[in-house]
């Protein structure tokens, strides 16, 4: 018997990696202004490191859907998958092209689209283990996750929130046509 209610427990499960990082800033913080300089120093970097975390940790709590959907992410080497009860698929983030965000019936969804597939892989933000995707997005080149976390809470209809840059060809680069 647990004497802590479901979805306080809940809560408190979503935002324990932000509420983690932000204290040890504030302990960084506060042990700043202690005497020494190296000390200052190192307590300075440990307060700059602890709020970069703590936005990273932010960011992902605010991607976690609160509402459940079918559906389990998988994130591994660069590599995406969604095993869904009707649908499903793998990516690996080398190969997607276009990254749109959507909204449904059961609320909002992830579209990857890989230039080899004529049809997205649709992913419900609410599935399991979703919240990590815009971890994992950060790595495209000019994926901006603020951009991503608000159009994800404000979806009506879909949006593209990413593409993939082409490569210059040899020849574009040969004649001077590539784009600086």
């Amino acid at each position: 018997m647990s004497f802590i209610r479901p979805k306080v427990a809940a809560a408190a499960l979503r935002w324990r990696e932000t509420t983690l990082w932000a204290a040890l800033t504030l302990a960084g913080l506060f042990w700043l202004y202690g005497p020494g300089a190296v000390r200052a120093a190192l307590m300075l970097l440990w307060g700059m490191v602890g709020l970069w975390l703590t936005r990273s940790a932010l960011l992902s709590a605010l991607a976690a859907a609160r509402a459940e959907a079918p559906g389990v992410v998988s994130i591994d080497e660069r590599r995406i998958s969604y095993f869904g009860p009707y649908a499903g698929g793998v990516l690996a983030l080398d190969e997607i092209g276009r990254i749109a965000i959507g909204a449904e019936e059961g609320g909002a969804v992830w579209r990857l689209w890989s230039p080899e597939s004529a049809a997205p892989l649709t992913i419900p933000a609410a599935a399991e283990g979703a919240g990590g995707l815009i971890d994992a997005f950060a790595a495209l080149p000019g994926f901006a996750p603020t951009r991503a976390l608000s159009t994800l809470h404000g979806a009506h209809g879909e949006l593209t929130i990413w593409r993939r840059e082409p490569a210059p060809t040899f020849t574009a680069l040969a004649h001077g046509d590539a784009a600086d």
